[in-house]
């Protein structure tokens, strides 16, 4: 049994006509299965279920990964500190880079963040502690409650900015994304401190099983038409959903 919990972008989305969870994750996932001839069942369930980060702890497993009820999370990048709780497949999709998103018509100075409230994503790796890693950056205290709001999804997120509940917000979310949402971008870092690895499926670390057979699969997945008709579908099944294009994910 495989989680699936993000519910926004062409990775992963729910299909309100049909009610199913719909995109490239979706595709890839289940075409490895059927090549490996397994019976993988996808189940809905919090993001947080996986990866948990609430402001003012240190991130963690999520109770329902720890907990063994599924085998699986989809679509996670791999991270150190994850890495250092799971086990993580070759990637299906490379990572995403970092932003800093701000209220339409607001200016950011990204060197000095003394008095601003900074808005993260419960569970995402651009987390306070990923942000702490910028040495350029002043004025930020990852233990300060008063500096740092965590957000349970992408919309509450984009909410608190134009509200003015937060001065900025870190997180990969991406451009296409966060203009469907109706933020604009402050600032971007030109790397990724918070990851070293691709988006790939989480998994405890006795799953090595489960991750030898689905780099198998993916292998021989990504030597099939099969692969070019899933990043094809991209555009043409998912591309009413915001999120980066074929040539970024499909990229080997």
């Amino acid at each position: 049994m495989l989680h699936i919990g993000h519910f926004l972008g062409n990775k992963q989305y729910l299909d309100e006509e049909s009610g199913i969870v719909k995109g490239y994750d979706v595709d890839v996932v289940n075409a490895v299965c059927q090549l490996a001839n397994k019976n993988c069942r996808l189940v809905w369930d919090i993001y947080e279920r996986c990866w948990d980060s609430k402001a003012g702890h240190r991130a963690r497993g999520g109770e329902g990964l720890m907990g063994g009820w599924y085998d699986a999370c989809i679509g996670w990048v791999h991270t150190r500190d994850r890495a250092r709780t799971y086990l993580f497949s070759t990637p299906i999709a490379p990572d995403s880079k970092v932003y800093f998103w701000v209220k339409t018509g607001r200016t950011l100075n990204y060197r000095d963040f003394t008095g601003l409230k900074v808005g993260f994503l419960d569970g995402w790796s651009s987390d306070e502690h990923c942000l702490a890693r910028y040495s350029d950056l002043q004025g930020f205290d990852e233990s300060d409650p008063d500096q740092t709001v965590h957000y349970a999804n992408e919309e509450s997120l984009a909410g608190a900015l134009q509200n003015g509940q937060i001065d900025v917000a870190f997180t990969s979310i991406d451009p296409e994304t966060a203009g469907y949402l109706g933020v604009s971008l402050g600032y971007t870092p030109k790397t990724n401190e918070c990851t070293f690895g691709g988006v790939g499926i989480m998994m405890p670390k006795d799953q090595v099983d489960l991750s030898s057979w689905f780099n198998a699969g993916f292998e021989n997945l990504k030597a099939t038409s099969r692969y070019q008709d899933i990043c094809d579908d991209i555009e043409t099944e998912h591309g009413n959903q915001p999120g980066d294009g074929a040539d970024y994910i499909c990229r080997d």
